[in-house]
């Protein structure tokens, strides 16, 4: 088990996708009292959770740059 501060944790990541990915009871408890002991499971779904983020991100951000390139043909 692993004593973390919670802004470590929670740094830069969207709560929303935090509360769907970890369960809201789950994530409350921590939120509220950073010194909780978390176990590494606990550490293991943020880690899963922000990569899902980032690579949804990435995703989002290369269709948007296809879709501008696809207009920009359209209106030549």
């Amino acid at each position: 088990m692993d004593r973390i501060d919670k802004r470590e944790a929670l740094l830069d990541f969207p709560y929303s996708l935090m509360i769907s990915s970890l369960g809201a009871s789950e994530l409350g408890k921590y939120i509220y009292n950073p010194r909780t002991i978390v176990d590494k499971e606990f550490l293991r779904k943020i880690k899963d959770a922000k990569t899902l983020h980032r690579q949804s991100i990435k995703y989002l951000t290369e269709m948007q740059r296809i879709l501008k390139m696809r207009r920009f043909e359209d209106d030549v």
